[in-house]
């Protein structure tokens, strides 16, 4: 038995739960396993470490995947192994052991395809059947199966693991399983040679149950400064932990209850969401390892398994620790030293398996680890770094005016902005940073003498802020948010103002969570409307700052309610918009009113899944324009118009299939142009979109290099987040410098890529009905320099090729010197 603190970890830890997976009787089997043993030596490469490698290939991918299996072998070989190639043609997981028994002075083993495993039957928390990749590890132990049916259920001798073993397979992945493994061993090569560059910095994010974990060990691998820790109880949301996955982490370290197919989060008093497959793949994070300390997360024998989806449905990702069964690792430090020392993973693997194996495995020792595997290619360790997504920023329209506000080394995101009536000559900008470790409002202030002033981190505490709003009330900025309490494990909602917002009050006491404020001023009354939320559902709140009119709730009881918008119109009264959710849909809602009373609730939608409202004020003529999303079918954007006595009737202004949040109407020109801004997309290929007035299609109104999130505009600027490469910061700009004329329309339409990555040579096309393309172009590489350069000639709906012949795989740019945005490219040989 290991330790007496490891044990009683181990006594006091939550098991990560989620449902019975499916037994092995019912899982598909290796097709290898029907036929006899058979196992060809292809070839060797001598390294100069001296520790030896076991490639198993099962035999219909050895021909497939022959170039990409030998580039796998020139880069260990490259990095000091030996590597030995086999191809497996038939046999069963017992005749895969002993060729790795008979295989001399072995370190480890890689088994690529479809190749057969064990299985283990454990009963401590109720029969389970899992496959057990210790079996090919621990080489010289006793493996029994006490009642003959084909599982073993006894394990005895010298428990510890010899060598480590890692499994490359892909025919549970959603996708051909042969082009699904080629991408993933050319990604393989391009992290080992540098080309990837990922953020050298590591997450994790760790559900309530195990809210008492931090870095894990992790800073023995990416320092201190180099972990990011997300353990708040009421923070671990299936929504938060995308939005940290979309950031660009190396290495992200999960704990949350879990099946094969999802992670599922809690918050106090109730769940939080389940993070899906294909959510994961959408974000495409960023990110090349995990630990998955979720429940049966890396069950790779059941078709949709979480593990194999970062691996083979991101562009990303390559190694997963974690779990084929309920229970993961524990002993965090015990894998992350050795791994911060310059081990591989599957080195530090199998030293964590050495240190729990001391004085054997009790019944529910077992139970917790037998199920632990490595997805992917344990050969690699972290490097980090690299060259590709520096930050550098090639030139191109309109990104050289953008002014960072945000100043702190972490994540910086969701701004808010707001402008007081009649100019810009004074702007106030806040958002959420975690430069305090968790998340802090910070906010700056811009007038028209001075400048932007300093960054302003509003009433810091420990834990956790959200939901920030911004407002100008009596020629003074205002701000408020959601602030965590920590001794209620609540939220409340604070307000401030002043000079530095030092005049900081709570508004709305932690009572349940109280949050999603926005603020609203009518000229003589600042107004705050807010979501109460309980376990009953969310409820829309109302009171003015002052006290004058008491907290009221204005949505109808024993509905859920989201998202709430507020406005005052011409007239001085006030406007609240949200979005009301039931079991038969979800439609949008509106109450107006003001000191005395608001009226009863109105359904303003007419489609059956509506969402995301967003009430603003039409700076031409001061009318309230309420916009909103319908995803009945493909994703619909609505507005309605409020005539000053009614609501206009509902407009059907764009539909798109594309993932659309942050929507608002609003100035999209420094000359009185307005129209729809919106993100368009998530994780990296996010863009902030317009539609002017009377434009028919849309066009990205923003060129950011990377990225880009969460737009919120006034009259005449823009603010949003972005990830330019060095992180997520907070950015703003007048809609003047954005290059478009007053209205008459946005941007032409742009070479964009026929196809990314590129396999080959870079082929530009330019869409149909686009005005003829003719510019120099340079082709940079993510240090800086200039690989090629060209004259780029396109007619519309035309296309060009680009000579890439001499470049080696990697990250590019192409800087079109004409006029149109940037284009990055992934080069793969």
């Amino acid at each position: 038995m290991f330790h007496l603190m490891a044990a009683m970890l181990i006594a006091f830890s939550v098991v990560p739960t989620g449902p019975q997976t499916a037994p092995m009787s019912v899982v598909e089997r290796s097709p290898l396993e029907d036929l006899p043993p058979s196992f060809t030596e292809v070839s060797v490469l001598q390294g100069s470490r001296g520790d030896k490698v076991l490639v198993v290939v099962a035999d219909y991918l050895a021909g497939p995947l022959s170039a990409q299996l030998s580039q796998l072998q020139d880069d260990m070989a490259s990095e000091g192994w030996t590597v030995e190639l086999h191809v497996m043609g038939g046999g069963t997981a017992q005749d895969l052991r002993t060729l790795l028994q008979n295989t001399s002075d072995l370190d480890g083993a890689l088994f690529i395809g479809f190749l057969p495993c064990a299985w283990f039957e454990e009963s401590s928390w109720g029969q389970e059947e899992f496959p057990c990749e210790l079996y090919f590890m621990d080489l010289d132990g006793t493996w029994t199966d006490s009642d003959q049916d084909s599982l073993f259920d006894g394990h005895s001798g010298d428990v510890a693991p010899e060598i480590w073993v890692g499994r490359i397979d892909a025919h549970t992945a959603y996708g051909p399983e042969i082009p699904l493994l080629a991408q993933y061993l050319e990604k393989n090569h391009l992290y080992r040679t540098g080309a990837m560059g990922l953020n050298s910095r590591a997450l994790t994010f760790i559900d309530d149950d195990w809210s008492g974990y931090g870095s894990c060990g992790l800073d023995a691998v990416y320092g201190a400064a180099g972990v990011t820790v997300v353990n708040s109880s009421s923070q671990t949301t299936a929504e938060n932990y995308l939005y940290y996955l979309s950031q660009g982490y190396e290495f992200v370290h999960l704990m949350s209850h879990s099946c094969p197919w999802g992670h599922t989060f809690k918050v106090p008093g109730g769940m939080a969401g389940t993070v899906m497959a294909p959510e994961i793949a959408e974000v495409n994070p960023r990110t090349a390892f995990l630990q998955l300390f979720s429940c049966s997360n890396a069950r790779w024998v059941e078709e949709g398994c979480l593990g194999n989806w970062y691996l083979y449905g991101t562009d990303y990702g390559l190694l997963v620790t974690g779990a084929a069964k309920t229970g993961s690792m524990l002993d965090f430090e015990e894998y992350y030293g050795p791994l911060g020392t310059g081990l591989t993973f599957g080195e530090a693997f199998r030293e964590w398996w050495e240190y729990e194996a001391q004085g054997g495995f009790s019944s529910y020792e077992r139970a917790w680890f037998y199920g632990n595997a490595l997805l992917g290619d344990p050969t690699l360790k972290p490097v980090g770094g690299g060259m590709a997504c520096s930050g550098l920023y090639y030139p191109g329209q309109g990104t050289d005016d953008f002014t960072q506000l945000s100043t702190s080394q972490h994540s910086d995101c969701f701004p808010a902005l707001a402008a007081p009536p009649g100019g810009p000559d004074r702007v106030v900008a806040a958002w959420l940073s975690g430069e305090n470790g968790r998340l802090d409002v910070a906010a700056r202030l811009y007038d028209g003498t001075s400048g932007w002033g300093p960054v302003i981190y509003v009433d810091p505490d420990e834990y956790w802020d959200t939901g920030v709003s911004a407002c100008y009330h009596d020629t003074s900025p205002w701000i408020a948010w959601s602030d965590f309490e920590y001794a209620t494990y609540s939220y409340r909602i604070k307000t401030a103002c002043g000079p530095d917002f030092s005049q900081v009050e709570v508004q709305v006491e932690q009572e349940g969570y109280q949050v999603d404020p926005v603020l609203a001023s009518d000229g003589e009354t600042l107004w705050l409307a807010w979501l109460d939320w309980d376990g009953h559902g969310g409820a829309v709140m109302v009171r003015s700052v002052n006290g004058s009119f008491p907290a009221t709730r204005v949505s109808d009881w024993d509905t859920w309610c989201r998202e709430p918008g507020m406005a005052v119109d011409a007239s001085g009264t006030v406007h609240l918009v949200w979005e009301d959710r039931s079991p038969e849909g979800s439609r949008i809602m509106w109450s107006s009113g003001g000191a005395g009373g608001f009226g009863q609730p109105q359904e303003l939608s007419s489609g059956e899944l509506c969402s995301a409202p967003s009430i603003s004020t039409r700076w031409s003529d001061g009318a309230l324009c309420l916009t909103w999303l319908d995803g009945a079918s493909t994703t619909s954007i609505r507005m309605r118009s409020w005539n000053g006595s009614s609501w206009e009737s509902e407009e059907d202004l764009h539909q798109t299939g594309q993932r659309i949040s942050h929507l608002t109407f609003g100035s999209i020109s420094g000359s009185g142009g307005e129209g729809l801004v919106w993100q368009e997309g998530v994780g990296s290929n996010a863009r902030i979109m317009a539609l002017p007035s009377g434009a028919d299609e849309p066009e990205q109104l923003v060129w950011f290099q990377g990225p880009a999130w969460a737009p919120v505009v006034t009259d005449g600027e823009i603010s949003w987040a972005g990830n330019s490469g060095d992180g997520w910061e907070v950015y703003f700009q007048r809609l003047d410098e954005l290059g478009i004329g007053g209205g008459a329309g946005l941007m032409a339409a742009h070479p964009e890529t026929a196809s990314n990555p590129v396999r080959g040579n870079l082929v530009l096309t330019l869409p149909q009905g686009s005005p003829a393309f003719d510019s120099d172009m340079t082709v940079y590489d993510m240090a800086g320099r200039a690989m090629v350069r060209d004259r780029l000639s396109l007619d519309p709906g035309g296309s060009a090729t680009v000579d890439c012949s001499g470049l080696p795989s990697g990250v590019y740019v192409v800087d079109f010197h004409g006029g149109a945005p940037p284009v990055r490219f992934l080069l793969l040989r």
